[in-house]
């Protein structure tokens, strides 16, 4: 009995200290310390073991150094059970840097610059004088040089009917364009770059809890093994056990490649695929906030740049109507010639004026065809809409439920899942329960944080985009 007690409180020990991944699971500077009661879960949720730590959870000190375990025997019981806390980092890039960083490197927003400076030289070109034309003549010569003339003419085309305004009506509203058009690829951009850097602190987190899973899992399997081989208990309680392990031990490897996944992603979205790796210093908490339904479905209609560009498309389309019809009023073609008649000594000069009868071209094709894309272009608008309020429905959707669902778990699950993992410990003090219910206790409340884990992962992701005008990709055009 004396060494049953002994295992109990090994067990117990392993696996309850507080803020489990807060800290090493022991270290000569911090021993395991007894917790009177599992505090409500904090805000933050702290990892300080880098990722790379975490690669295979076989490796390490063991779960329980002897000082340890000697401190636990003399203090009279293991300690009680503590939520744990999600990951700060301290050191690291915040998700503002990275963001900055982005707008630096990324190759998208370097080309929309670059269409804005061509959309300026439209601009410039349109509003520019036709040239005129000067040309030299020599007529009727022989060789002699006794007959014929000689001189220049120059003409001069007259552009009616505002034309040249018109025009530059058109590409102002193709540079307002252009401008949206960076200011959608920005926004695609920071929301992907902070999308990105949730991801990655979800997923590391995730790689602590499988880790434990794991650690667990091998015990269990450990004192399953006992139990049947003592013939104490079924051997499908055994493959119960070996099922789990491998589970959770697949789930690590998972979250392990998810993180160089997440973090190959996140580096071309910035656009530096060279740049190092560090940890992230915000938090997933950064995304717990309340929001205003009609207050952001507004904003997205009065500051998404993805809708207004559709808005200014119909402004351009409107200025292609007017300038089309423009084309009704004819241009003049002004010519002057001036030049010397050998054989007369005297000179001689004409002036004449050309204008095109608009008879069969009055340019209805281009009028009918500006006038069609106005209307097409409101329907554009209505469409852009309805596939922006089914963007924010889905978005919302994933807000409220994540908002919920972690109220719940902060509020009662993970809550009633560590006071049931505290009164374990306590049966296996008074001997009512053994080791193997309070490992079954203890997977039960890591998969609830797994669970907690991807809903604030999901929560972090709508709040970026519901933010962020509903604009996701970063490189994608």
């Amino acid at each position: 009995m004396k060494k049953r007690m002994i295992l109990v409180l090994i067990f117990a020990a392993a696996f309850c200290p507080k803020g489990i991944f807060a800290q090493p699971l022991y270290s000569e500077s911090n021993p395991l310390r007894t917790v009177t009661a599992p505090a409500p879960l904090p805000p933050e949720i702290v990892r300080t073991v880098p990722a790379s730590q975490n690669a295979d959870y076989r490796t390490g000190s063991p779960l329980v150094p002897v000082s340890a375990l000697q401190e636990v025997l003399s203090s009279g019981g293991p300690p009680e059970f503590a939520v744990p806390q999600l990951p700060v980092n301290t050191i690291g890039y915040s998700i503002t840097e990275l963001q900055q960083l982005a707008l630096q490197h990324n190759p998208l927003l370097a080309k929309k610059q670059r269409e804005i400076q061509a959309a300026h030289g439209v601009r410039l070109q349109a509003g520019l004088y036709a040239n005129p034309t000067l040309e030299l003549f020599g007529e009727d010569y022989y060789t002699n040089g006794t007959t014929g003339q000689q001189g220049f003419e120059l003409s001069q085309e007259i552009i009616r009917g505002n034309k040249l305004q018109l025009s530059r009506n058109v590409a102002n509203w193709e540079i307002e364009i252009a401008r949206k058009d960076w200011e959608t690829a920005q926004q695609k951009v920071l929301n992907e770059v902070r999308s990105l850097s949730f991801d990655l602190l979800a997923t590391q987190y995730l790689i602590s809890i499988y880790s434990k899973l794991a650690e667990i899992g091998d015990l269990s399997v450990k004192y399953s093994e006992q139990i049947v081989a003592a013939k104490e208990g079924p051997r499908i309680s055994l493959l119960q056990n070996r099922v789990q392990r491998n589970e959770a031990i697949i789930e690590l490897k998972k979250a392990q490649q998810d993180e160089k996944n997440i973090w190959d992603i996140l580096l071309a979205a910035i656009g530096n695929p060279n740049l190092e790796k560090r940890n992230i210093t915000d938090t997933l908490q950064q995304s717990r906030m309340s929001l205003n339904k009609d207050t952001v479905w507004q904003t997205v209609l009065l500051n998404s740049p993805e809708y207004r560009a559709e808005q200014i498309k119909l402004s351009r389309s409107r200025s292609v109507y007017a300038r089309e019809n423009a084309e009704k009023t004819a241009n003049v073609t002004v010519r002057g010639r001036y030049g010397y008649d050998v054989s007369a000594s005297e000179s001689v000069g004409e002036f004449g004026i050309a204008i095109p009868l608009k008879v069969h071209d009055r340019n209805q094709g281009n009028i009918q065809r500006s006038y069609a894309e106005i209307l097409a272009q409101t329907r554009e608008i209505e469409r852009k809409e309805l596939e922006l309020s089914q963007r924010f429905a889905a978005l919302w959707n994933i807000y409220e439920k994540s908002l919920e669902s972690i109220q719940l778990y902060e509020e009662s699950i993970l809550p009633d899942a560590g006071e049931s993992i505290n009164l374990s410990i306590q049966g296996l003090k008074q001997g009512e329960e053994n080791q193997l219910e309070l490992l079954i206790v203890q997977q039960t409340y890591f998969k609830f944080l797994v669970s907690y884990t991807e809903t604030l992962r999901d929560l972090a992701r709508s709040v970026t985009y519901l933010e962020g005008y509903l604009l996701e990709g970063g490189i994608s055009q």
